[in-house]
C-alpha cells in the first residue's frame, strides 16, 4: 500500500494476493447458498490443475456470465437443470456484450469459448458423480450446450 501522501492514482493500485476459492466465488454474490457451495466445491476440485489466473477466469465465466445472469433473468432458479427456453435465452444474451441497461452493444468475440467452459462445468459434474455420487450426483443435469454449439466455427471458403 502507498502512503496517504502518494497521488490517488498510485494509492488505488495494490497487489492483490491469491484469493481463496471461497473469496473468488463470493465475489460474485451468489445468493442461492446451495449453488454457491456447489461452485466452491467445483472450483476447489479444479484448482490443483489450474493456475490462479485461469481459475479466476473460469470462475468469472461460470459464476458471473452463467449463474448470475440466470439469477437476474430467472430469479427463482436453484438448479442446474434448465428449461430449454431458459437455456436458449441465456445463450442469446451471452452472444453479445451488453451495456449497463442490458442492451446488446456488439457480438461477443469469444462466445464459443465461453460456452465451452459452461459445458465443461456440466460434464465435470456428471463425470465426477460416477466416482463420488453422494457429493456430485444431486447436481447432475442435462447440459444446456450441445457439442456442436461449443465447437469453433470453421473458416469460410477462400
Amino acid at each position: 500500500m502507498f502512503p496517504a501522501s502518494a497521488p490517488l492514482r498510485l494509492r488505488v493500485l495494490r497487489i492483490e494476493g491469491r484469493r481463496s476459492v471461497e473469496q473468488i466465488v463470493d465475489g460474485y454474490r451468489i445468493e442461492c447458498w446451495a449453488v454457491r457451495d456447489l461452485l466452491v466445491e467445483y472450483f476447489t476440485e479444479r484448482a490443483p490443475e489450474l493456475d490462479h489466473v485461469s481459475l479466476r477466469s473460469i470462475a468469472r465465466n461460470v459464476c458471473r456470465l452463467f449463474w448470475r445472469d440466470l439469477k437476474i433473468h430467472h430469479p427463482g432458479i436453484d438448479s442446474l437443470r434448465l428449461a430449454p427456453e431458459v437455456a436458449q435465452a441465456w445463450k442469446e444474451r451471452m452472444a453479445h456484450i451488453r451495456d449497463a441497461e442490458g442492451l446488446p452493444v456488439r457480438p461477443r468475440v469469444n462466445f464459443r469459448s465461453e460456452l465451452v467452459l459452461v459445458r465443461a462445468f456440466y460434464q465435470d459434474i456428471a463425470r465426477w458423480a460416477t466416482d463420488d455420487p453422494a457429493r456430485w450426483a444431486p447436481w447432475v443435469a442435462p447440459c444446456p450446450i450441445r457439442r456442436a454449439s461449443a465447437r469453433p466455427r470453421s473458416p469460410g471458403p477462400g
